[in-house]
């Protein structure tokens, strides 16, 4: 293994850079031959290079820069197999783009609906395409169109859509873009596979399912202007049309709505692939009904799986909430640290509710920002809380949760304060692992660990979804030592070389950092870069 004699070119905003002689211990993974390289590596293309490594397979995520000529600043996924061997004469190709065409059609269509104007029935909608390997770990890449129509003779033609987007497996929610005067309900289908090239999506658009049903209003509050809706758990997308209260007690309403479909994919005869409905999706989680507030009213959003509330499958539901409250009290307190002097912090609090009371689940979150003097004022619906309290960046406080009830009768402490744990540490050192030799310079970064939930609105709405804990950053020193004050949490953590150095990252995921006072609150890494298997080739873009 050879040093380097460049100077190493460090840049951070809150790290002091290394001293003039940093160049002197810097590593650069360089050799000539296999005696240059520790035992068990070898050399290869100038670098030294380990015989194999555990990963048989990889998803690279190939994002090309906006000036390229093709995909610019889009991600596409490229699943390569057999890498455990390391290559490096790999040539990979991005697949082709994929272009979704089609249109949604619907039948029996309310008296004046504006899409009867289009002799085929087609609706003026809006399409988004979201990939679903997010669930993986990986990005989320969401891709949308409107639907266009053609004027004929001063009348609309037939409503179509095309989304650019690229291969892979997607959620389709197609939402009819429509008046009060003309509710259709929207379309999600899960799972769809999208193939490269030309993929036409034709909907055919079956009778919606009725839902009626009655809602008993809170005892302190009335229900009239609120909104009654279904959603799917994991995002919230919308299955129904939108039902508004009026001022009754009990007050009624009437919605429209579909499950989520799947579709099947089969062989276009005019080219390139052809999806269609092919009825209810297999697997899918439950469908929530969901009570709204107007905006701007401070008031929970209140849920209920919707095959509890309809027990016998008849489209009818009886719904009392006379027990809950739902007026807001007022609340006030502050932020302060929890040793020493105990002084004042400002920052700001996200407030949860812990599923509400009275044995409805009650969805409400609001954020407040306190004062100069770590003071604050705000209102909440009576219920239990999660409260996070987040320092500003400057005080070298962590984020700190604390339980709260807000009761509905006033007897409440007059101000509530929050204590705020001083930060946890996380620290390790940097070294080579095939020679035990410091690598200044690497950049250390601890990123919280959020997993993707197919139930994620129904988890926030139970009070189950926290604030992620801040990452933190830092350079190892000439020694390869690190040391960053952080929140409790769960992290990955990746330590990275210089690009320079030819090394490969050292990544340590779901690193738990306990809070403070814990004997296990600092997280120590050690930190030991071993050689990687080498991938490597020509990115080409399809056709070139």
């Amino acid at each position: 293994m050879r040093r380097a004699l460049s100077l190493l070119a460090l840049v951070a905003a809150c790290s002091p850079p290394l001293a003039d002689d940093a160049a002197a211990h810097a590593i650069e993974n360089r050799c000539a031959s296999d005696a240059d390289c520790a035992a068990g590596a070898v050399c290869a293309a100038g670098a030294c290079y380990a015989h194999g490594g555990d990963l048989a397979r990889v998803v690279l995520e190939v994002v090309p820069d906006s000036t390229a000529a093709y995909g610019a600043g889009v991600s596409f996924l490229v699943d390569q197999p057999s890498v455990g061997d390391g290559d490096l004469a790999r040539d990979v190709t991005l697949p082709a783009r994929s272009v979704v065409r089609g249109h949604v059609e619907a039948s029996a269509l309310p008296n004046g609906c504006k899409y009867a104007a289009a002799a085929d029935g087609s609706l003026e909608v809006r399409v988004q395409l979201v990939r679903t390997d997010a669930a993986l770990g990986l990005p989320r890449a969401t891709f949308a169109a409107n639907a266009t129509s053609a004027t004929v003779a001063d009348a609309p033609g037939s409503w179509s859509f095309e989304v650019d987007a690229v291969p892979g497996t997607y959620d389709v929610h197609v939402l009819p873009l429509h008046d009060d005067a003309c509710p259709v309900a929207p379309l999600l289908v899960v799972g769809a596979p999208v193939a490269p090239g030309d993929v036409s999506l034709l909907a055919a658009l079956a009778a919606p399912a009725p839902l009626t049903g009655s809602i008993v209003a809170p005892a302190d509050a009335s229900l009239e202007g609120w909104s009654v809706d279904i959603i799917e758990p994991a995002l919230g997308r919308r299955l129904s049309t939108v039902a508004r209260l009026g001022a009754g007690d009990p007050t009624n309403f009437a919605l429209t709505w579909r499950p989520a479909q799947a579709l099947h994919a089969t062989s276009d005869p005019a080219g390139g692939t052809l999806l269609s409905l092919s009825g209810a999706a297999a697997g899918a989680s439950g469908p929530l009904l969901r009570v709204s507030p107007p905006d701007g009213v401070v008031a929970p959003t209140l849920l209920w799986d919707l095959a509890a509330a309809d027990l016998q499958f008849h489209g009818k539901v009886s719904l009392d909430t006379s027990s809950l409250r739902v007026l807001p009290r007022a609340v006030s307190g502050g932020l302060r640290g929890s040793t020493g002097a105990r002084p004042p912090v400002r920052g700001a609090l996200s407030i949860v509710a812990l599923g509400g009371q009275a044995g409805l689940t009650a969805a409400f979150a609001t954020s407040v920002a306190t004062r100069d003097d770590g003071t604050f004022v705000t209102a909440l619906p009576p219920g239990a809380y999660r409260v996070f309290a987040v320092p500003d960046a400057s005080e070298p406080w962590a984020l700190t949760e604390a339980k709260w009830f807000v009761t509905a009768d006033g007897g409440d402490p007059p101000t509530r304060v929050v204590d705020l744990l001083p930060q946890s540490e996380i620290a390790g050192r940097a070294t080579l692992a095939s020679t035990g030799e410091p690598i200044a310079g690497a950049s250390v970064d601890a990123v919280a660990a959020i997993d993707a939930s197919p139930t994620a609105v129904l988890d926030a709405a139970l009070g189950n979804v926290g604030v992620a804990p801040r990452g933190a950053s830092d350079f190892a020193g000439l020694d390869g030592a690190f040391r960053s004050s952080l929140d409790p949490g769960v992290y990955h953590v990746s330590v990275r070389p210089p690009a320079s150095s030819g090394l490969p990252w050292f990544v340590a995921p779901r690193t738990t950092v306990a809070p403070a006072g814990d004997a296990a609150a600092r997280a120590t890494l050690d930190a030991r870069v071993a050689f990687a298997v080498p991938l490597g080739g020509l990115l080409r873009a399809r056709g070139a």
